[in-house]
């Protein structure tokens, strides 16, 4: 076989791969928002949550690509700031002699700052997507009747959903 084929079908199986893993990580999330909510076991679980996510498509993408912003965005912020902050404190009065490479220093505190981010924001993550999911079940349950989310959530979504943007 071909070296450049090889290499061209490796890659295509990583792609494959990797689009099954984002998916199964996004399925296994919901699935256990339904094991907390129903108590059903993990299997019908994750077929219930799949059914309720791919029925609801555009919304998964919306909050996902939203979430997915916001998650980079806060990464930044906060590492820039405690960056910052760190560069402030090693330019005050008892350290600024002390140290001859201060961007070295700044570098490393950089990324350890966008690690502690990054673990942060998973778990905002987790939280946006259990918040959205339970929204889900509850609109799914309670079409008709009373819904138990929170008023203003309630009116956020009648007014994206009445937008002329949704229609």
């Amino acid at each position: 076989m071909n070296e450049t084929l090889r290499k061209v079908v490796f890659c295509l199986l990583m792609c494959f791969m990797k689009c099954v893993e984002c998916c199964m990580k996004q399925v296994n999330r919901n699935a256990l928002v339904f094991v907390a909510v129903y108590g059903t076991p993990f299997c019908p679980a994750a077929c219930g949550a799949f059914t309720l996510a791919f029925a609801n498509l555009g919304r998964v993408a919306w909050i996902s690509m939203v979430g997915d912003f916001l998650m980079g965005i806060g990464k930044v912020l906060i590492s820039l700031v405690s960056t910052g902050i760190f560069g402030l404190i090693l330019f005050a009065a008892p350290y600024n002699t002390s140290v001859s490479t201060p961007a070295f220093i700044l570098v490393i505190i950089f990324i350890l700052s966008w690690g502690v981010a990054s673990v942060f924001m998973t778990v905002y993550e987790c939280a946006i997507d259990t918040v959205f999911m339970c929204f889900l079940i509850d609109e799914d349950n309670n079409k008709g009747g009373k819904m138990l989310g929170h008023k203003d959530l309630l009116t956020l979504i009648d007014e994206t959903a009445n937008s002329p943007a949704a229609k």
